[in-house]
């Protein structure tokens, strides 16, 4: 038997949920995304974070991006192919853009 509640009448599975919610976001899932990128944790090297190759990415992934997302979408915005929606301004869109760039 699988209680539905618990004794304070929450949901089981939320509170299940929101206790774990921390260690699956930032311990197991990178490490399971880690491992199946077959990448070798091994030896590590501070160094190689600041090399030009890794600096290169990190800005091509993640700046490059937000900047190329938000750039067409206010090409777009400003050529009247899309509207921003109601209430929303352009510092907020850049937000979501910033979203982009990390995943």
């Amino acid at each position: 038997f699988i209680p539905m509640q618990t004794k304070n009448g929450e949901a089981f599975l939320e509170e299940i949920y929101e206790s774990l919610k921390f260690w699956l976001a930032f311990v197991i899932l990178p490490l399971f995304a880690f491992a199946n990128a077959g990448v070798n944790l091994s030896n590590i090297d501070i160094g190689a974070i600041f090399s030009g190759v890794s600096v290169g990415i990190f800005l091509g992934l993640f700046v490059g991006k937000q900047v190329g997302v938000f750039l067409f979408s206010y090409l777009a915005i400003r050529f009247k192919f899309a509207a921003l929606p109601q209430g929303s301004n352009l510092k907020q869109l850049y937000g979501v853009c910033i979203l982009t760039g990390i995943g």
